[in-house]
């Protein structure tokens, strides 16, 4: 029963991820369904989730992809078209895929969801006509586990290999390794991509280069248990000689290989073993911090003295390795913001056939790392953010033509480091944000006075969108006009201590941009005392420091004032 519960994890982590890269792969093959080697690579990924599902007897969600696939095989063979109409069928499949996938991972089971009437659908979009051989031929129950098609040719028909395992006769051990077979099919092809996404948690093993030792294949390292959003490890195969013959060769040009035997380069950790860790070592710091400032004192007092060189050596070391320290750890936290910004491209694709407007959105920095908290917390502002972009920002395409701007609107979502701070940016080539309809607006309900209208600048005008019950919206619509949403990414966005700035011009644009700590976890500051008391200053927040002497101070309107570079 534990073996099978292994299973079903890497079975989960893995097909989750799979479905994630599909939303993005779908929304790009719409705009070029031409793309063969991208429809290839989005059928394998169904077929091995149809795979994988049928071996572990989840009848319902082989059901499901069984249709999708269908749809995917005709199109790589150029039988069907990849209308916007059959992606918004597909869509819908891989979303109730993600809800099979969850309710597997809570309960353990495929059942509860209907999706008898998205299968129907499915079926209609493939024009009733009967599915090619290599698919048909195989009822959802009794599916091979994901053969590997041949990317290179599509238009041969992939055939089951002739020594194909008989699961029935397999012993546990050669089970485990076809799993584990299935299960890292892709990641050959992914090998590039996969090397930056090397982080704590989220880790993925690369397969062995060719000249690596078979011996190592042999290797074990203990893993922790870990929630299904973490990257799947498959245990090492036992029996490499079974799973060689098992394997079939992606790229007919490519030299045959040894077995494809796993090595584990990676381990997966609990979130909470790193956050203990994270703070452990937050108080070494403060102790380092300490340590330094006693040996300040010390040498003062003991001045010349011979034991103070090893003393000023020892706590050299030990700065310098809790320093090290430190930032090891919190690199271990670190995720691509891309795990964030993925999501995106589907959500735009969904807004703008919703709203029937034609948008593009251009994405940059993804790699840019965040801590694991900040990255989980991000998401929902951003979604909050580009939604009203979508809505009230990009103007409908009949407005943009008589405005002289290109009929296809245009979101720009990126990220970049700035000192110790990330600052994720969102710019769009709408309407533009007018600062004096957002204070009559206010005004009207009852947000602002007439006099804090009167002396508002436009920069405060532009905040006040992030007001409780603020709305520009005519109408209350699925997407917006309840005037919830941007106070909620303000609370958001604070209690990261981060900061937002609005920059906009009317009929020319708008650009957001969120100001967020690299980490929560440890934050320096500049001490500052005053009298008996002492206070610590987020770093981030002193701009520079300056001594002054009292011959400096000066008293106007009975204020006392300093001059600093003529002000």
């Amino acid at each position: 029963m534990d073996e099978f519960q292994e299973i079903l994890q890497d079975f989960l982590v893995e097909s989750f991820e799979l479905i994630e890269q599909l939303d993005q792969d779908l929304v790009e093959l719409e705009t070029n369904p031409q793309d063969l080697e991208l429809l290839n690579r989005i059928f394998r990924v169904a077929h091995t989730v149809k795979g994988a599902s049928s071996f572990l007897n989840f009848d319902v969600l082989t059901h499901l992809t069984h249709h999708m696939e269908d749809i995917l095989n005709k199109a790589r063979h150029g039988d069907l078209i990849i209308t916007p109409d059959v992606m918004d069928v597909v869509l819908e499949s891989i979303d109730l895929m993600k809800e099979l996938l969850n309710t597997i991972r809570d309960t353990g089971a495929d059942q509860g969801i209907d999706v008898s009437a998205c299968v129907t659908r499915l079926d209609a979009k493939s024009n009733g006509t009967e599915a090619p051989a290599d698919v048909a031929a195989s009822e959802p129950k009794a599916e091979e586990p994901a053969p590997v098609e041949v990317v290179e040719e599509p238009e041969v028909e992939e055939t089951p290999a002739a020594d194909e395992p008989n699961y029935d006769e397999m012993s546990e051990d050669e089970v485990e390794a076809e799993i584990a077979r299935l299960l890292a099919e892709r990641q050959e092809e992914d090998k590039a991509k996969r090397k930056a996404k090397l982080e704590a948690g989220e880790e993925v093993p690369q397969m062995p280069d060719a000249e690596e030792e078979p011996a190592k294949a042999e290797e074990k390292k203990e893993e922790a248990p870990a929630p299904a959003a973490s990257a799947i490890v498959p245990k090492a195969p036992t029996q490499p000689k079974r799973q060689e013959a098992a394997q079939e060769e992606v790229k007919a040009a490519a030299p045959a290989k040894s077995s494809p035997a796993m090595v584990e380069q990676t381990i997966r950790v609990d979130v909470k073993r790193l956050d203990h860790l994270m703070n452990l070592i937050g108080e070494l710091v403060l102790a380092k911090n300490r340590l330094i400032k006693i040996n300040v004192d010390v040498e003062e007092r003991y001045e010349g003295e011979e034991f103070l060189e090893e003393l000023n050596q020892v706590v050299s070391i030990v700065s310098l390795v809790t320093t090290d320290l430190q930032i090891a750890v919190m690199k271990t936290r670190m995720l691509p913001i891309g795990k964030v910004f993925n999501k995106f491209p589907r959500m735009i694709r969904d807004l703008s056939r919703e709203l029937n407007k034609k948008i593009d959105l251009e994405i940059f920095g993804e790699d840019t790392e965040l801590d694991k908290s900040i990255v989980e917390e991000i998401g929902d502002p951003l979604v909050h953010i580009i939604r009203n972009s979508c809505d009230h920002g990009v103007e409908s395409t009949e407005d943009r033509l008589m405005l002289g701007k290109s009929e296809t609107g245009k979101i720009i979502l990126k990220a970049y480091n700035e000192g110790n701070h990330i600052v994720v940016q969102i710019d769009d080539d709408g309407k533009g944000l007018d600062p004096e309809m957002l204070k009559n607006k206010s005004l009207e309900k009852g947000i602002i006075t007439e006099k804090e209208a009167d002396s508002m600048s436009d920069k405060e005008a532009f905040a006040l969108i992030f007001k409780p019950g603020f709305s520009t919206a005519a109408s209350v619509t699925s997407v917006s006009g309840r005037g919830v949403g941007m106070d909620v990414v303000k609370t958001n966005i604070e209690k990261l201590n981060g900061i937002i700035d609005i920059d906009s011009e009317v009929g020319k644009g708008t650009s957001i941009k969120l100001k967020i700590p690299l980490t929560l976890a440890i934050i320096q500051a500049l001490l500052v005392g005053v009298q008996e008391e002492y206070y610590a200053i987020p770093l981030a927040s002193v701009l520079e420091t300056v001594r002054i002497s009292k011959d400096e101070i000066y008293t106007v309107d009975n204020r006392s004032v300093m001059r600093l570079r003529d002000e």
